[in-house]
């Protein structure tokens, strides 16, 4: 007003010099108003811009995760045809390895947890797979048969990876869930985390297990084969195994005779490897020399079957 007036607020009048001055120093104020207007707004769009992009980032890490997962459920299909396309055969000529699997038929018609005992090296899986085919319920063509190998998984996934929920690297369905209705090999029980032994007890207790988060209870039908190189009281002895699991597997332990005891399973174990590895490289099957076949029966096979 004072300007336009061409008067200041005391009433009195103002020199041109002082009218030049007022109207530069309103240019100058119009021009940094300006300036500081434009750049909030860029700042604004910039604050915007982050916003999006740290949603967009969030959103990518997501699919990330997903592929991953994906890749991985993808990965573990083919591990599991190939595992099917070469599965173990159980081959138990020799009189110890019947004696096995006549064990193994007896406590195929019941649901309870099996401990194997067995020597490094020995491959339990042909001995679950028996119990798994020969208890398998009449009319059920397809039951899961799953193996997790407890001294293969990190501590801090091993709880999400056997009973699911969110673990470490997102959500997991689970071992014991992926077995429902079906057979679960722990293969090396007591490399199992001591603090889940308990959790797992209680599972085969109850008939039920939780997740992770223990947001979430399931049916746990699974029935568990697991395998131990000791006996439960030592394992127990040595804090290797819970108390609560070692009383759920004593019902039922089988010892697994080591390659040493079974020479007469031998010859078909050898033809068999022999055969899977000709057809793995594309070549003609090949055999054994009588001779040769006679010096690997005499031998002890000290790391059996592996």
């Amino acid at each position: 007003d004072a300007i336009c007036s061409g008067e200041l607020r005391s009433g009195v009048p103002i020199t041109q010099e002082e009218e030049r001055a007022l109207w530069q120093l309103a240019r100058d104020l119009s021009g940094l108003l300006a300036v500081f207007s434009a750049r909030a707004r860029a700042e604004q769009r910039a604050n915007l811009a982050i916003l999006e992009l740290t949603k967009a980032q969030a959103e990518i890490a997501v699919l990330q995760d997903s592929v991953e997962r994906l890749r991985a459920d993808r990965a573990l299909l083919h591990a599991e045809r190939s595992r099917q396309a070469e599965a173990p055969i159980l081959i138990a000529y020799s009189g110890k390895a019947r004696e096995l699997a006549a064990q193994l038929t007896a406590h195929s018609k019941s649901a309870r947890a099996i401990l194997l005992l067995t020597e490094p090296g020995i491959a339990v899986e042909p001995y679950a797979r028996a119990l798994h085919d020969q208890g398998r319920e009449p009319g059920r063509k397809v039951a899961p048969f799953v193996v997790f190998d407890c001294s293969a998984v990190r501590p801090e996934q091993a709880e999400a990876a056997l009973f699911g929920g969110a673990g470490p690297f997102g959500p997991e369905v689970g071992c014991l869930r992926a077995a429902e209705g079906g057979t679960l090999l722990l293969i090396d029980l007591p490399a199992l985390p001591l603090p889940l032994q308990p959790k797992l007890a209680a599972a085969l207790a109850r008939g039920r297990a939780l997740t992770v988060d223990e947001r979430e209870s399931y049916e746990a039908s699974a029935r568990i084969v697991a395998s131990a190189r000791s006996g439960l009281q030592q394992l127990v002895s040595d804090n290797a195994l819970h108390a609560e699991l070692a009383q759920q597997l004593s019902p039922a332990v089988c010892r697994v005779p080591p390659l040493c005891e079974c020479a007469d399973d031998i010859p078909s174990l050898l033809l068999l490897s022999i055969d899977r590895a000709c057809r793995r490289l594309g070549r003609e099957p090949l055999g054994l020399e009588p001779e040769a076949l006679a010096i690997l029966r005499e031998y002890g096979f000290p790391g059996n079957h592996a």
